[in-house]
């Protein structure tokens, strides 16, 4: 009698083997070989990926050097997000400095994000053949190279051509790094850590205004560009003594990759050549591993909802510098940054308070033999969630009225707050959600971001002197709520879904 034989790619989220065996050491990339994957039989229980026992465990590491690790990660997350808001207080002096238009500044603003969300398609599946190092130094000299060349073109097609592979040079850390961060912390702390590493890269484009118009108004708008070309090389240094939390073990587009290679050389006897051979770069496919995450129900509803809210931000940070440069307002380059401050410190408690209190809320159910339930993240969203759209509103129609700017500036906070509170918990929602597959889908979060948000900042312009800010972002908070509705039901129907996911034969081979 035959016995039905399964990989082990993605399992229930379980603790089973936590307390797994590892060596300490230091861990070299690429990747030392390995036995091909585990063939075990179906009624064997499923193994836990994200505890299978690995060499050097970056779950082990000491508490030192994880901290070590998210300082650093932080630190690097800052950089494309001050990249892209750095130049708003300068965007009227590069205009005229070289000789071009509006739309065409607009379509340089769309494009960055554009291609920022794109490029971790490609990211993601090199980390998972090379390691995540190699990406992140590859990326950050990119971006350095590419910043320096933004602050000294005479031309807008060279500024244009520099943001864009500024852009693709940065998207490193956006696809991989809270996936790496996924690799070293446990789901029932995970919500924390990643809060806090999301506050570097909102309180990036919080200060960048600021930065840029002081700058700017002491120098040039170049100025602002060769700074984020020196924060780019302090990454790069950073990167050279960072310690990989990559295992392919624990990855499933590995082992998916190392699996199908097996089964492509199969002896005609049928037996299964145990020899390991590494995937070649082809079984890695982006596409593919962007399928994998894409085809699930529960990950199509948080990352649209993720998309929406990211792109409402960045919509409304470039509105509200139009807005605030212009007249009535007339406002000088710093005094808009310090406008837009109050949003990005919004957000830095909101992605602190959201990745704590998200952790308390799967904490809640956690237990060693059923392990978490991530569906318990989306409970702490809900508040946060009812306001962002009554926020966005407020500040809308209280600046088309023209009313006092403190008032505008205390919407810019809650705004902030509840956007990113959102975001924060949202995101390790997903991650719990699919483990094995943490840069992924991070990819495919960053995408939707970046999709959302090009097509969002395109249609800023037009909007606003068609309709006006107030019916814009009123449009705005209709979306948020309509994706927000979804959630709500992804609440109490996930874990079904998921169940339901798990289940189909070919989730299984």
């Amino acid at each position: 009698m035959s016995t039905t034989s399964t990989i082990v790619l993605e399992p229930p989220l379980t603790a089973a083997t936590k307390g797994g065996l590892a060596t300490p050491g230091t861990a070299t990339y690429p990747p030392t070989p390995s036995p091909a994957p585990s063939i075990a039989p179906s009624a064997q229980p499923l193994t836990d990926i994200e505890h299978i026992p690995v060499h050097d465990d970056p779950r082990r590491w000491s508490a030192a050097w994880k901290w070590t690790t998210l300082a650093i990660l932080s630190w690097a997350a800052a950089m494309p997000a001050m990249a892209a808001n750095i130049w708003f207080p300068a965007l009227s002096q590069i205009q005229d400095d070289l000789k071009t238009s509006e739309a065409l500044i607009s379509a340089t603003v769309s494009l960055y994000i554009l291609v920022q969300g794109s490029m971790p398609l490609l990211w993601s599946p090199i980390s998972d053949l090379y390691g995540r190092k190699v990406c992140f130094l590859s990326g950050m000299t990119m971006y350095t190279i590419a910043s320096a060349i933004a602050a000294a073109t005479p031309t807008m097609a060279g500024l244009m051509a520099a943001r864009l592979i500024q852009a693709a040079g940065s998207s490193t850390v956006l696809s991989i790094a809270a996936g790496s961060l996924a690799e070293i912390f446990d789901p029932q702390e995970r919500g924390s850590k990643l809060g806090i590493y999301y506050a570097a890269p909102i309180l990036g484009p919080a200060i960048a205004p600021i930065i840029g118009g002081l700058l700017t108004e002491a120098s040039s708008w170049r100025t602002s560009f060769w700074f984020v070309a020196g924060c780019g090389a302090s990454n790069v240094v950073s990167f050279v003594f960072y310690k990989d939390t990559y295992r392919r073990e624990r990855s499933a587009v590995w082992q998916v990759a190392l699996a199908r290679q097996a089964t492509e050389s199969l002896p005609a006897a049928g037996r299964l050549d145990h020899t390991y051979q590494p995937p070649r770069s082809r079984k890695l496919s982006p596409l593919a591993s962007a399928g994998r995450v894409l085809s699930k129900p529960h990950n199509l509803i948080i990352l649209t909802l993720s998309g929406l809210v990211f792109a409402s931000n960045y919509t409304l940070n470039f509105a509200a510098t139009r807005t605030f440069s212009a007249a009535p307002y007339n406002l000088s380059p710093i005094q808009v940054g310090a406008i837009l401050l109050t949003m990005g410190m919004g957000g830095v408690v909101g992605s602190l308070v959201g990745g704590w209190y998200s952790d308390r809320c799967v904490r809640s159910t956690f237990s060693e033999e059923t392990g978490i339930d991530p569906e318990q993240r989306l409970r702490s969203i809900r508040v946060p969630l009812a306001i962002c759209p009554i926020s966005m509103v407020a500040f809308a129609w209280v600046t088309s009225q023209q009313l006092h700017i403190s008032i505008s500036c205390v919407a810019l906070f809650v705004v902030g707050l509840a956007q990113n509170w959102a975001y924060s918990a949202s995101l390790s929602y997903i991650l719990d959600t699919n483990p094995g597959r943490t840069t992924g889908t991070v990819a495919c979060n960053s995408l939707f971001r970046g999709l959302m948000a090009c097509i969002g900042s395109a249609v800023t312009s037009p909007l606003q002197q068609s309709i006006g800010i107030g019916a814009m972002f009123t449009g705005w908070a209709v979306l948020v709520t309509v994706a927000t509705a979804f959630a709500m039901m992804l609440m109490k129907r996930g874990k079904q879904w998921r169940d339901k996911e798990w289940k189909k034969p070919a989730r299984r081979s």
